[in-house]
């Protein structure tokens, strides 16, 4: 019995530890400001061979059929935003797999279920704003002082899926 317990409590704690991502809200300025998203498996540091090259999904007002990208309503929804106030998060990532899930109600401390378009849960999302260095802001790699990418992270999501299962789709 307490082998066998211990083997499923390890099995437990090696499957969250490679599983899970974190969404960000970013800011990005080339021209104008623009809100995105992006994923990461851990918060990222550097720079140059993280952060610039990674790919971001847009800030739409519709996610529904092709149309990739993530939806944000509530007053949480700002960069600066407490994502406790954020009412629906729905995240479009692919098709193929079909990697489509909005949280609903992420205001209590439970977090929100990741509920795919087929009404199952895919993993739960828990506001995650409480440690500033995993925050970013980097600056364009040419040098250029109005050009950068900044992001606030908004939630942890804890779920069989993993930041690399969804860059890959990208």
């Amino acid at each position: 019995m307490k082998f066998t317990l211990s083997l499923i409590l390890f099995a437990a704690l090696v499957s969250r530890a490679t599983a899970d991502f974190d969404v960000y809200m970013e800011l990005k300025t080339e021209f104008w400001l623009v809100s995105q998203f992006a994923i990461w498996q851990e918060p990222p540091t550097d720079c140059v061979r993280q952060i610039w090259p990674a790919p971001s999904w847009p800030w739409l007002n519709d996610v529904s059929g092709n149309k990739k990208g993530v939806r944000c309503k509530g007053d949480g929804c700002d960069f600066n935003g407490d994502a406790h106030n954020i009412e629906q998060l729905e995240m479009h990532f692919s098709n193929n797999p079909l990697y489509h899930w909005t949280l609903y109600n992420v205001r209590g401390a439970d977090g929100g279920n990741m509920v795919g378009l087929d009404g199952k849960v895919y993993g739960a999302c828990y506001v995650d704003q409480d440690d500033p260095l995993a925050d970013y802001v980097c600056y364009t790699p040419s040098g250029g002082d109005n050009i950068w990418r900044g992001g606030n992270r908004k939630f942890r999501c804890e779920s069989r899926f993993t930041a690399k299962d969804i860059l890959d789709t990208k």
